[in-house]
């Protein structure tokens, strides 16, 4: 139960961070640093994964999924 809530919040998380480059709020430019685990600035992914893993927790509580 605890890897589904996971990977739920994890799909949600990159769906809000897709929106939110389609929009243009985020920077194309991120687009690799959200996706990749390699990037050459970790810190700043790991970043802007747990920016959008809360955004994605919130969401996910908010429409009653978790």
């Amino acid at each position: 139960m605890v890897v589904m809530t996971d990977i739920l919040i994890e799909e949600a998380a990159k769906a809000i961070f897709y929106r939110d480059m389609v929009d243009g709020i985020v920077d194309a430019g991120w687009y690799d640093i959200r996706t990749f685990e390699t990037e050459p600035n970790v810190s700043t992914g790991e970043r802007i994964r747990a920016k959008y893993k809360q955004k994605a927790v919130e969401y996910l509580k908010f429409i009653g999924a978790i």
